[in-house]
């Protein structure tokens, strides 16, 4: 039930900002969740098209990406991504990689009509 809810939660926020937009429409939803434990991708993107029905945002594409927290090695400077809490670099293993993106990201975009 998490992924209806929150499905409902987005499709509220999206409707209202369209609706601040004088958006007649929504056409595409993008979420972005970089949650690493986070597994319910496909679950909240069937939510968020049943949501939409009967809205502003029926038949909009919707979209739901998993991302992982991004991280600079302070020893080579390469960026990386994290999938897990100990980030390791896989250039040089350095264990003290600076965090660039945090793992808590929750972004939501939409293109309107």
């Amino acid at each position: 039930m998490h992924g209806l809810s929150m499905a409902q939660n987005i499709m509220q926020a999206a409707l209202t900002e369209a609706d601040k937009h004088d958006g007649k429409r929504i056409k595409a939803i993008s979420v972005q969740i970089g949650d690493p434990d986070f597994d319910e991708g496909d679950s909240l993107q069937f939510c968020l098209e049943a949501s939409a029905e009967g809205t502003a945002a029926e038949g909009a594409q919707m979209e739901v990406n998993l991302v992982g927290a991004t991280a600079r090695c302070s020893n080579c400077d390469l960026v990386f991504g994290v999938m897990d809490s100990l980030p390791i670099c896989p250039s040089c293993g350095d264990r003290n990689p600076e965090m660039v993106a945090d793992k808590e990201l929750f972004s939501i975009t939409m293109e309107l009509d």
